[in-house]
Order: C-alpha cells, then sequence, then structure tokens
C-alpha cells in the first residue's frame, strides 16, 4: 500500500508481464501505475497521482478527494446497543470506540510494510468476543 497526498495506491506483480501494476483505490475515477521495479512503480503512482491532479485543475474541475472519514453503518438494534454500553463503560463517545476498534483490525490486517505484527494486532479488538465461548471454554 502506497500513499501520497491522501491518496492510497495498491499494487500486484504480473508475472506474465513481468510488471508491478498498481490502481488508487479511495476514489471512484480511474488512477492506475505501473513499473518493473517496486521504485518505478512507487514514482509512477506518485506522478500518477500528480497527473490526475493537475488535469483536473486544467479543467477547472475539483478533482474527487480521498475518503471524508464519515460512513454509515446499518447494525442490528443489539449490536448498536452492546456497542453503546461498552463505549460508555470506557468513557469515550460511541465513534471513537467504534473507531478505535475499525483502526485496531485495518493495523491487523494492513501492518506498516516490512512490520511484524505486534501483539496487540494479534489480538482481538477491544470488546471484541466478549460473552462468546470458546471451544475450550465450552468443554
Amino acid at each position: 500500500m502506497m500513499i501520497h497526498k491522501g491518496y492510497v495506491g495498491v499494487a500486484h506483480v504480473d508475472l506474465e508481464a513481468g510488471v508491478i501494476r498498481g490502481k488508487v483505490v479511495n476514489t471512484r475515477d480511474t488512477i492506475t501505475f505501473q513499473g518493473k521495479t517496486v521504485e518505478e512503480a512507487s514514482a509512477a503512482f506518485r506522478d500518477s497521482v500528480d497527473d490526475y491532479l493537475e488535469f483536473c485543475a486544467s479543467l477547472g474541475e475539483e478533482p474527487e478527494k480521498p475518503f471524508s472519514g464519515k460512513f454509515l453503518v446499518r447494525l442490528a438494534p443489539d449490536v448498536h446497543r452492546d456497542l453503546t454500553a461498552a463505549a460508555q463503560a470506557e468513557g469515550v463517545s460511541f465513534n471513537k470506540f467504534v473507531g478505535r476498534i475499525l483502526k485496531h483490525v485495518v493495523r491487523r490486517h494492513n501492518p506498516a510494510p516490512g512490520a511484524k505484527a505486534t501483539k496487540a494486532q494479534r489480538q482481538p479488538a477491544p470488546g471484541a468476543g466478549k460473552g462468546r465461548k470458546t471451544k475450550a471454554a465450552a468443554r
């Protein structure tokens, strides 16, 4: 995962073509890049984002901004109630509590490049799994 000016690029190796191909994933507009090496692909990603921003400016249009940070999630009422209670028990807002859980999940699935998952990343998110019986506990 690469980040430049708030835009996120994700790349994969195309073994048949012998290149690294990627695209920007946090916009509906299509922004792609490729390179033969990691360095070339990274530079191409940054260039593609810059080209996109320049192209939008030349048209007098606002580029599509990466995500605002707001999203609507529909939950079962009991899940909503339990999350609210857990947030209150920790003395934080519902949004802060849910944001903390989601951030934990993202870090668990996308640790920094080259970094090993920390003990905290291997642990369940705060409040996750409470009330569930594990196989060992059910015996």
